[in-house]
């Protein structure tokens, strides 16, 4: 399952650099690390201020992506995150 997050402009910044410095970024990132995951941008390269944000963190267990939402939810420096519903056709 899939879980995208939008993060506070400044977080997903700092998220870009090889070492982020103490902080939400480095707090964001430890969390997710302690449940399993990584976060990953959803659109790597880009420039763009409405772009930037977003990141995307995938979840093999379906059980465990209610807590694993949940707790990134929490995090500082998260603005929205929510489960990617199933593809279907129209």
């Amino acid at each position: 399952m899939r879980i995208t997050l939008v993060l506070r402009p400044d977080v997903a910044e700092e998220l870009r650099s090889p070492r982020p410095a103490p902080g939400a970024a480095r707090a964001l990132l430890e969390t997710a690390g302690a449940m399993g995951v990584a976060l990953r941008p959803t659109h790597p390269g880009a420039t763009d201020a409405l772009l930037v944000p977003f990141y995307h963190a995938e979840v093999p267990d379906p059980t465990a992506a209610g807590q694993v939402l949940e707790r990134l939810r929490a995090a500082e420096g998260v603005e929205a995150a929510y489960l990617k519903p199933p593809e279907a056709l129209p």
